[in-house]
């Protein structure tokens, strides 16, 4: 069996992986509330507002900042949340 991947542990891989997100990077129902668990976690995450490829709206593009605490802090998180989600079936 698999190990279960939550979305918020997708997004916190790619950010310990140095990969700049915004939410619609994703194909998730309301990705913001991934980032905003994340950072409730007292994870920093560096934001920078972007233009919208279709429209004159703004993104967010996030990426975790790379302090040697707040990394250790989103591994933590990511190891918390993958016991967390152990016993879980993995999405098909």
């Amino acid at each position: 069996m698999q190990q279960y991947v939550s979305y918020t542990m997708t997004i916190l891989i790619e950010l310990l992986d140095g990969k700049q997100l915004t939410a619609t990077d994703k194909n998730y129902s309301n990705t913001n509330q991934y980032f905003s668990k994340i950072k409730n976690r007292g994870i920093e995450l560096v934001e920078l507002k972007i233009p919208n490829k279709h429209n004159s709206q703004k993104h967010y593009k996030r990426f975790l900042a790379r302090s040697d605490d707040n990394i250790k802090k989103a591994k933590d998180y990511l190891n918390y949340l993958s016991f967390y989600n152990r016993n879980r079936k993995r999405k098909n």
